[in-house]
């Protein structure tokens, strides 16, 4: 496995591990918003934003990698 694999292997669990997080803040989300609790509500929000937002970050690592990759300058062992 080289480098690249192994490095695109952990960006793939850290954004899994991001998507199952987002996917935990939901139902609580939507029963204080129903109870209309709305502070602690904006707080699951803004947890939900910032999950969301190293999502990003993952996904723009993951492109560079690739542009790496499709530039040949990656590893080949």
């Amino acid at each position: 496995m080289t480098h690249h694999e192994i490095a695109m292997a952990r960006l793939d669990v850290a954004r899994n591990y991001l998507k199952w997080r987002i996917s935990a803040l939901e139902a609580p989300l939507a029963a204080l918003q129903q109870q209309g609790d709305e502070e602690r509500a904006q707080e699951l929000l803004d947890q939900s934003w910032m999950l969301k937002s190293r999502m990003q970050s993952v996904e723009d690592v993951v492109t560079v990698l690739e542009v790496i990759q499709e530039m040949g300058v990656c590893d080949v062992y």
